[in-house]
């Protein structure tokens, strides 16, 4: 099926589109033709492709610190794509394969490309229902081990049209950053809003809450969160298996031969009325 380019999705009343050609991103989902997407201008050193829709992040997401990192006793460089650093991995602008499809899910794929030097494949697992939204990432390696994190970017719309979103979420650590877009350790400083931070031990899952609209809850299968609110027209809600810069470190993932690393998020709503 690699020639099909857009994949659309619907259940009921809702709908769901992602573009095969931009990084298997989603670039709608709409709850009875209220579209909850939405995107920023681009701006800062990084490219136009991470100010729009749904896209994920891998083998690495958020900033890999001035491009480079260490995995068994070698030095790797990755493309630096934000100023000195590399971020958001090397898969999210990439034309994807739409493996197979139907009328309520969709699974594509991508091979990582030669900048990575593990090889590799990447494969993301969308499924729409009237409830919820659900998608997988998965990473895989089947000749040797690598290191690895996954994230995914949702940019939410503020405004519906009848006033801002309400993010309600309840961290209990942030990662306090050596530098901007560079986590440190975790503590209990949280930092002033409007975040742009990294941080762990939320007491439930985020919950955006538009006046007069739907109830958006993310969930995720993993426990840290990269939170960006400083733009008007949109913010991101990021599900990540690791922060930032966590590439060779031991906060981050090893995948072995043969094995995955997965991650899941799930737009769960509560429409009005």
């Amino acid at each position: 099926m690699g020639d099909v380019l857009s994949v659309r999705l619907v259940a009921g009343g809702i709908s769901a589109a992602i573009d095969s050609t931009r990084g298997a991103r989603l670039t709608s989902l709409r709850l009875h033709g209220t579209e909850l997407l939405g995107g920023a201008p681009h701006e800062g050193p990084g490219p136009s492709s991470w100010f729009d829709g749904s896209f994920p992040m891998a083998p690495y997401a958020g900033n890999v610190r001035d491009g480079r990192f260490s995995f068994e006793g070698r030095e790797h460089r990755l493309p630096r794509n934000n100023g000195p650093h590399a971020a958001h991995g090397l898969v999210e602008d990439a034309p994807w394969e739409v493996v197979r499809h139907d009328a309520r899910s969709a699974e594509l794929a991508v091979a990582l490309p030669p900048e990575w030097p593990f090889g590799g494949e990447v494969r993301q697992r969308v499924v729409l229902t009237e409830e919820s939204l659900e998608v997988e990432l998965r990473c895989r390696n089947d000749e040797r081990p690598m290191p690895a994190t996954l994230g995914f970017h949702p940019w939410f719309r503020r405004d519906l049209g009848q006033g801002p979103v309400e993010l309600e979420v309840a961290p209990g650590l942030r990662y306090q950053p050596l530098a901007p877009g560079i986590p440190g350790e975790p503590g209990t400083d949280l930092g002033q809003r409007p975040w742009d931070d990294v941080f762990t031990a939320l007491a439930a899952p985020p919950v955006l809450r538009w006046p007069g609209g739907p109830v958006l809850t993310v969930e995720s299968s993993s426990a840290t969160w990269m939170l960006y609110e400083q733009l008007a027209p949109a913010l991101c809600v990021e599900p990540l298996t690791a922060p930032p810069d966590s590439l060779g470190t031991p906060r981050g993932h090893v995948v072995a031969p043969g094995a995955d690393l997965r991650l899941t998020m799930r737009l769960r709503w509560d429409l009005p009325g």
